[in-house]
C-alpha cells in the first residue's frame, strides 16, 4: 500500500496568536495614547498631532486593537510565505514557497537536514540540491514526515559542520586574492544577491561537461590564479575539484615534461 503524502508548514493556528497578540499591543497602545498625550502637555506644552487626534478620536481604542490584529495577521503572512511548505510523497519531495517552487525526486537526495532556519537536501556528492528558507520550529514535523516515508533525514545540524572552520580576513593562512573572493562573497550576502552562486554552478556545469569535479585539476601560471576557480567552484556546491599548484611554470621546469602544441 503507498504511503500518503505528508505536507509540513507552519500551523495555520499560529495566526492567531499573531492577530491576538498584535491586537493586545494595538489595545496597550490605544490606552496609552491619552496619559502620554497629557504628560507632553504638561511637561512642553506640545504633543505630536497625530497622537492628540487620536486622543481626541471616542473610538481610538477599538481602531488601534483592530489595526494591531491587522499588523499582526500580516507580520505572520509574510512569515509563512516565506517559510512556505513542503510536501513529502513517496517518490519525490515538493519545495513551495512565495517565490520558489521545485520537485526532487528521491533518487536525487541523499541527505536533509535543517541548518538552523534553512532546508537543505543533498545529491549523492554531497552538492547542494537545495537550501530554502524554512524554520527551526518544524523541525519534529520535518523529522516525522521525512522518516515516515524513509528519507535519508540527518536532523536539524549540518553534519559536516566540524570540517568546516571560520573565516578570519586577512589570516596569513590564505592569499590575498582568496580572501578578496570571500569580501566579494560576503558583500554578494549583504547585499542579497545570492543568485550569483547559482549562475557560478550553472557556468561550470556546462564546462564540466558531464565529468565530476573531483576530477577536475586547476591550473595557471604559477597555480595562484586557479586558486580563483576552484574556490568558486567550491562556493557554487562543485566540491572535490583539486590545484595543481606549480602548475605551468613548474610543468616547463623539466625538459622532459610532455607539451602539446597546436591542436595536439
Amino acid at each position: 500500500m503507498t504511503k500518503p503524502s505528508i505536507t509540513v508548514t507552519i500551523d495555520p493556528k499560529v495566526a492567531l496568536i499573531f492577530t491576538g497578540l498584535g491586537a493586545a499591543l494595538g489595545l496597550v497602545v490605544s490606552l496609552l495614547v491619552g496619559p502620554v498625550v497629557s504628560w507632553l502637555l504638561d511637561r512642553i506644552d506640545s504633543a505630536p498631532a497625530v497622537l492628540r487626534l487620536i486622543d481626541l478620536l471616542p473610538w481610538s481604542i477599538p481602531l488601534l486593537t483592530v489595526l494591531g490584529a491587522v499588523v499582526g495577521w500580516l507580520i505572520f503572512t509574510h512569515w509563512n510565505n516565506d517559510v512556505g511548505r513542503v510536501v513529502v510523497e513517496p517518490q519525490q519531495v515538493r519545495l513551495d514557497a512565495k517565490n520558489f517552487s521545485a520537485v526532487y525526486s528521491r533518487d536525487e537526495i541523499s541527505e536533509i537536514f535543517l541548518d538552523k532556519d534553512e532546508l537543505v537536501l543533498l545529491d549523492d556528492h554531497a552538492w547542494e540540491l537545495s537550501r530554502t528558507t524554512s524554520e527551526a520550529g518544524l523541525a519534529p514535523k520535518m523529522a516525522h514526515a521525512f522518516t515516515t516515508l524513509e528519507y535519508p533525514w540527518a536532523g536539524t545540524k549540518d553534519p559536516r559542520d566540524d570540517a568546516f572552520t571560520d573565516w578570519v580576513d586577512r589570516s596569513a593562512e590564505l592569499s590575498e586574492p582568496i580572501h578578496a573572493l570571500f569580501r566579494k562573497r560576503r558583500r554578494a550576502i549583504e547585499d542579497k544577491r545570492l543568485g550569483e552562486a547559482e549562475e557560478l554552478r550553472e557556468e561550470f556545469t556546462e564546462l564540466l561537461a558531464g565529468r565530476q569535479p573531483e576530477t577536475i585539476i586547476h591550473q595557471c601560471g604559477s597555480g595562484v590564479s586557479a586558486c580563483h576557480n576552484l574556490l568558486a567552484m567550491e562556493v557554487a556546491g562543485l566540491t572535490g575539484s583539486r590545484l595543481y599548484p606549480g602548475s605551468w611554470s613548474e610543468w616547463t621546469a623539466h625538459d622532459d615534461s610532455p607539451v602539446a602544441q597546436g591542436e595536439e
